[in-house]
């Protein structure tokens, strides 16, 4: 019941409890459990489950009564019991738990950061993920965290950074060969497969940058393969057709039509629903 209502009134929620839980807390944990009661009489006003493993005690759940909460200062009476409890036990550091930022300022903890690291399959819906988690980190629209000076985030790493630039670099040198190819065909003209027409065709700079960039991606793409599933690396690859009809739209001043964004939409949709599928690799039952 003060679990409950404890958790009714938190301005922030995550998974509710079961009864189980706790009792199961207590019982695995026992020795590193404990769970102190708050009483007004006979009626059982608060409960505390903290945990501790002789360093360091953690304040994990506090349920309270909300109607006498005031009139017992039943959160600063907990939290003076726990720092007695340290004191008499020799423990250090108590870790107060996360809400109620400014109450803990007051109080005297020390506000720490949390990461939580997350990556989506899709490397281009991944990017898109991390944009809108800029706009939504708790510490952006929480006042009581304006005393919070989190440090830098640790830098991607090596191989999540490397995939997302090849992607990059394959569709970047795709549409530059493609878009160079054309400029070639138009300089060269019309191809006879004599000595002069290859001569005339390996004379044109635009031939050498569309064969430069053609083995620049085919690097490229050789890292992705190394890097990603092939069920899912090849069809993703898709997103260069997009990429060179949004380029000789821009450099070449070729049309756009309706029906060419609605396709660009079909396939980017389609890139974006494989990067959804499981990873996971079903096995064959095992005989015994």
């Amino acid at each position: 019941r003060l679990y409950r209502e404890t958790y009714s009134n938190a301005e922030l929620s995550f998974e509710e409890l079961t009864p189980e839980y706790f009792s199961n807390v207590l019982r695995e944990c026992a020795g590193r459990a404990l769970c102190a009661t708050y009483w007004a009489g006979d009626k059982l006003i608060a409960f505390n489950l903290v945990l501790h493993d002789g360093e360091r005690l953690i304040d994990k759940f506090l349920g309270m009564d909300y109607a006498v909460a005031r009139q017992y200062n039943l959160y600063f009476y907990t939290w003076i019991e726990n720092v007695r409890w340290c004191i008499a036990h020799g423990i250090k550091l108590y870790q107060s738990g996360q809400g109620l930022h400014r109450e803990k300022l007051r109080l005297g903890s020390r506000l720490a950061a949390n990461w939580l690291w997350y990556r989506h399959r899709n490397p281009v819906l991944d990017r898109i993920l991390a944009s809108v988690e800029k706009l939504a980190r708790l510490d952006r629209h929480d006042a009581d965290l304006a005393a919070l000076n989190p440090p830098s985030a640790p830098a991607p790493g090596t191989p999540r950074s490397s995939l997302w630039l090849a992607w990059l670099t394959l569709v970047g040198c795709e549409m530059l060969c493609q878009v160079a190819l054309k400029f070639a065909g138009r300089a060269t003209g019309e191809f006879d497969f004599s000595l002069a027409g290859f001569a005339r065709a390996l004379s044109s700079p635009w031939l050498w940058t569309a064969i430069g960039t053609y083995v620049c991606g085919f690097l490229a793409w050789m890292l992705i393969l190394r890097k990603s599933r092939l069920s899912q690396a090849f069809p993703t690859s898709a997103i260069v057709f997009v990429g060179v009809m949004f380029s000789s739209w821009l450099v070449l001043g070729e049309a756009l039509t309706w029906n060419m964004l609605a396709g660009a939409m079909l396939i980017t949709g389609g890139i974006l629903l494989l990067g959804s599928e499981s990873d996971e690799v079903q096995l064959p039952p095992l005989n015994h």
